[in-house]
């Protein structure tokens, strides 16, 4: 939490309202002087953007991963156009080859038988 919020002394209140970070300085810290504070004060204080939390992927990253995820489905996408054409094609080249061995089959049953003397 020191690391995520800044923190280098303590005691130390912080108000988070809207997003936002309010860094309570000095007065006392009287239950008064708090809800004073939390009320009104907090708007003059100085203040910064909630940090995200370190295991949130920011918007960058989120990109990143949709990059990823988009570049992935399309090399499934073609890895299977692939391994569909190349069913196709070993199917073709199968049917022509048995298309060719009937062809010499029907050719040499057709053909004269040679003549025994």
């Amino acid at each position: 939490l020191a690391k995520r919020f800044g923190i280098t002394t303590v005691p130390v209140v912080l108000l988070f309202k809207g997003g936002v970070m309010y860094s309570f300085q000095g007065g006392g810290f009287s239950t008064e002087r708090l809800m004073q504070f939390a009320e009104r004060d907090f708007e003059r204080a100085s203040r910064m953007l909630v940090p995200p939390e370190p295991h949130v992927a920011t918007p960058h990253d989120q990109t990143f991963l949709i990059t990823i995820g988009t570049v992935g489905a399309g090399a499934i996408v073609l890895w299977l156009v692939d391994q569909v054409l190349l069913r196709y094609y070993t199917y073709k080249a199968r049917k022509k080859k048995a298309a060719m061995k009937a062809e010499k089959a029907a050719e040499a049953a057709t053909a004269a038988p040679p003549k025994i003397e």
